[in-house]
């Protein structure tokens, strides 16, 4: 698929997503976030743990805090924030990120991340994945993301991104 079908693909989705929100009416100058250009690493299938990455823009007057992260293919699913201190990879669980105004979240490798822990089923390239996002105000919204390869297998300086060598805190 281009890049300019997923696009397509995931706006139609999310625009789809944000008319079935639970919550309530928008305040006044509120926008909803937007998903862009979601994907899930392709791992081998012996792997147990994938990661996601996507940016989450707020187009809204205040700041967003995304507080929990969901998928039907996973058993767990985390947001996390991997970074490189003395050397070593550490991966952190995150409690909470928060989307300044007007502003962006990016989830790239060797950055914030949303961790998928124990699928379900093999995930292998051009499967996608439901990801739910959930925000401290009560909202929440889904989008699918496709499985793919990394390119070059390289992320951030971060080698192949093997989750099982981190320090998870």
């Amino acid at each position: 698929m281009t890049p300019i079908l997923q696009r397509l693909r995931v706006a139609i989705l999310f625009g789809l997503a944000a008319s079935a929100l639970p919550a309530g009416p928008l305040a006044a100058g509120e926008k909803m976030p937007m998903v862009m250009d979601p994907w899930v690493r392709e791992a081998p299938p012996a792997m147990k743990m994938h990661a996601a990455y996507l940016v989450l823009t707020n187009p809204g007057p205040t700041p967003l805090s995304l507080v929990a992260v969901e998928s039907p293919e996973y058993k767990m699913a985390e947001l996390h924030l991997s970074k490189v201190q003395g050397g070593i990879a550490t991966m952190t669980k995150q409690d909470q990120i928060t989307i300044p105004a007007n502003g962006k979240l990016v989830m790239a490798p060797g950055g914030f991340h949303v961790m998928l822990r124990h699928p379900k089923a093999p995930m292998k390239v051009g499967a996608t994945v439901e990801i739910t996002f959930k925000f401290a105000d009560g909202r929440a919204m889904s989008v699918d993301a496709p499985v793919r390869k990394a390119a070059g297998g390289q992320h951030n300086g971060m080698g192949s991104m093997d989750h099982s060598k981190h320090k998870m805190n």
